[in-house]
């Protein structure tokens, strides 16, 4: 500013032309000052700067429409919005079935996509699940199959309040397989013993673990969860039964049982026993820690053996064995074998856990049909059976 800028100002006030001619001065300075660093900066960093003249003002957004809002789902739907999925449902479901929902529910959802549906589930249209089920028939998958993966795809899109599939469904344009009574899956006695057999070759706390699970749980009943939480103090050795306090649906259904150890393993038992107080001892912990079978974390905290170190244990086994098995195919082979031994299927839901026997009958254990004919056939073969014909019959024969 000039030492008379009280007189320039008194002229511009005079003059307004003055004025603008000084403000249109003052922008070409710029508009050159601005040109002049372009041509100093190197070829790289103008290339995407290039401008002819003074650049004008950037323009601020408009404002926004009522309904606008930004992708609920990130920059990954499909992943994003399975993850919410789970995360809302963690307190319905126990552990080890919301991981089984969560991985059956991305392997829908990239199927979908692999189709052609869209990425959100709010975008999923009735085009994209008549794709789906055309593709679970090339594929022939079993009417059960299709009846779980119809389930949850329901039960994901309507947590979004897409209700497309619900809408097919009471059109007539799904049919949802009803739920056959298949053939239950089991473990002989024999291939139970050979796979326990092969884990004495295993060392270590595993191999320990190893040969009492191959055991306990083919002959106790027990779900893989509920061998997992056992405690300690569950165990009652002076009558051999175990105290289930976690059973599964245990915040809703599920109620606390007790079962019994058999003489088959008790010697097993006994085994385990004694390992595990020596590798307490060995990791300063008390013989009376909680867990039964205990598993010593990355911390050095001492707690319950988790799902997915079991499972990893499991596929040792099956190398070491020769034998593909799932862990609850033991439970079922324990159904299967008490009532092949002439176990009532009363006394087998009950130790089950099981309200009803049929859900036992269902998916765990039933009669097979040699004995149900022998049976019957017994039956028949009495003396007062010969009442159940009628005279005339009777004579004609």
């Amino acid at each position: 500013m000039s030492p008379d800028g009280s007189r320039r100002t008194e002229d511009t006030l005079k003059h307004p032309q003055a004025y603008y001619s000084l403000a249109q001065s003052s922008a070409e300075r710029h508009c050159n000052a601005k040109r002049d660093v372009q041509d100093i900066l190197p070829a790289s960093a103008s290339a995407g700067h290039e401008t002819t003249g003074c650049s004008k003002r950037r323009r601020r957004p408009g404002p926004k429409r009522k309904d606008w809002m930004p992708n609920p789902f990130g920059k990954y739907p499909a992943s994003s919005s399975v993850k919410k999925y789970v995360e809302a449902t963690r307190h319905f479901y126990a552990p080890s079935t919301l991981d089984e929902r969560a991985r059956k529910t991305r392997y829908i959802v990239g199927i979908l996509q692999s189709l052609g549906a869209k990425q959100s589930p709010r975008d999923i249209t009735q085009e994209n699940v008549l794709a789906f089920l055309d593709w679970m028939d090339e594929k022939g998958l079993e009417g059960s199959t299709k009846r779980k993966m119809l389930h949850l795809l329901g039960d994901y899109l309507v947590f979004f309040g897409n209700k497309v599939l619900q809408r097919m469904i009471a059109r007539k344009m799904v049919r949802v397989p009803s739920d056959p009574q298949k053939e239950v899956r089991h473990i002989p006695p024999d291939v139970i013993e050979r796979i326990h057999n092969a884990t004495r070759t295993m060392d270590d706390w595993e191999g320990a673990v190893a040969r009492f699970v191959t055991m306990a749980y083919p002959y106790t009943g027990l779900r893989p969860s509920e061998m997992r939480r056992i405690e300690y103090r569950d165990v009652d050795l002076a009558n051999w039964t175990m105290t289930v306090r976690h059973p599964k649906g245990e915040r809703s259904y599920g109620r606390q049982r007790t079962v019994g150890i058999p003489a088959l393993i008790r010697e097993v038992f006994a085994d385990f026993l004694e390992e595990r107080r020596n590798y307490l001892i060995a990791h300063g912990a008390q013989e009376t820690a909680e867990p039964l079978m205990p598993y010593l974390d990355k911390h050095g905290k001492i707690r319950c053996w988790p799902y997915q170190p079991l499972r990893n244990l499991k596929a040792k086994v099956e190398s070491a064995s020769g034998v593909r098995f799932k862990l609850k195919d033991y439970r079922s082979s324990f159904c299967q074998i008490a009532i092949d031994n002439g176990a009532p299927l009363e006394a087998v839901s009950k130790v089950m856990g099981h309200k009803t026997t049929k859900t036992t009958e269902s998916y765990y254990g039933r009669m097979r049909d040699e004995p149900a004919i022998a049976e019957i056939e017994k039956a028949f073969s009495k003396p007062s059976a010969r009442n159940l014909i009628p005279p005339v019959l009777e004579s004609s024969q």
